[in-house]
């Protein structure tokens, strides 16, 4: 890896219906491009895509074989599972990370997928699933024969947006402690490029770390007592237009709250997680995105 560190490359959402999340998340989000038909990663069974955000990706994940850690944890109910990085040397990177004394598994190069994926156990992660793949590895598979054919999702006629969504903020990850978290996250090459951040409702602390590309990871305190489990929590995005996003989802009668500003125009829109199959998105106007977030 070099000095510059880690990059962010996507979150991984289990679901028990890839095709209606696709579908969710296109027609409440919009999509920035065709999203590969979903296709069937036999060496970890299950059925996968790839929804395309700027700044942080979003890979649905359908299991299929009942004997993955992916099919017994959304089983017991998690539906984000993990976060994905891409560093520059994956052999070279393992091993500094096993002299720091992290757990590592490396899985290799199959048939299908056909790059090597190495796994940081949840113990060691401060609650979240961790994949580190090789750049190279990545680019090289990315080139190879589609194995289902690109297509765009279609929004139901008379339904075009207004607005888009710009790109990703944001990845929120709810810990038990963030000054262990930050030393975690330390370990793996982020920085912490903020302290004490303003927490939200329901928060009671923040701070951000940074990879070298992708948005920053957000992690969240909750107040002493709440019972929130620790995990990927959110995904903040920002947007062109927040209030005409906000209509075009209370149309489609999604799950929001909202933080007021001005009249009725919201300063945030929060789209509950009951609506997007598992994860909770904060939406913000991107003229205000330094401010909010």
């Amino acid at each position: 890896m070099t000095s510059a560190g880690p990059a962010i490359a996507h979150i991984g959402l289990l679901c028990d219906d890839i095709e209606s999340v696709v579908s969710t998340w296109n027609i409440l989000f919009g999509l920035s491009g065709p999203v590969p038909a979903p296709w069937f990663a036999a060496e970890e069974g299950v059925l996968t895509t790839n929804l395309p955000i700027p700044g942080c990706g979003l890979e649905p994940l359908q299991p299929i074989v009942r004997s993955t850690a992916q099919w017994t944890q959304l089983r017991a109910g998690r539906r984000p599972f993990h976060l994905s990085l891409q560093v520059d040397d994956l052999s070279g990177e393992v091993e500094r990370l096993r002299r720091a004394g992290l757990l590592i598994r490396v899985r290799k190069a199959g048939r299908v997928v056909t790059l090597r994926r190495a796994w940081l156990d949840p113990d060691e992660c401060a609650g979240i699933t961790v994949e580190l793949l090789d750049a190279g590895e990545v680019e090289q598979f990315r080139s190879m024969p589609a194995k289902a054919p690109d297509r765009t999702e279609q929004r139901p006629a008379g339904s075009a947006l207004d607005w888009r969504v710009t790109r990703a903020l944001a990845v929120g990850h709810t810990v038990r402690s963030i000054t262990e978290a930050v030393r975690f996250y330390r370990m793996l090459g982020f920085t912490l490029v903020n302290q004490g951040r303003r927490p939200r409702a329901g928060w009671s602390a923040r701070q951000q770390v940074t990879a070298a590309s992708g948005a920053p990871v957000e992690l969240v305190a909750r107040p002493p007592g709440t019972r929130w489990p620790a995990g990927l929590s959110h995904l903040t995005l920002a947007v062109d237009d927040l209030h005409a996003a906000w209509r075009w989802l209370d149309a489609q009668e999604a799950w929001l709250a909202r933080t007021p500003a001005q009249g009725d125009r919201p300063a945030m829109v929060r789209v509950d997680a009951r609506s997007t199959h598992g994860l909770d998105v904060f939406l913000v106007a991107e003229d205000d995105a330094g401010q909010s977030v």
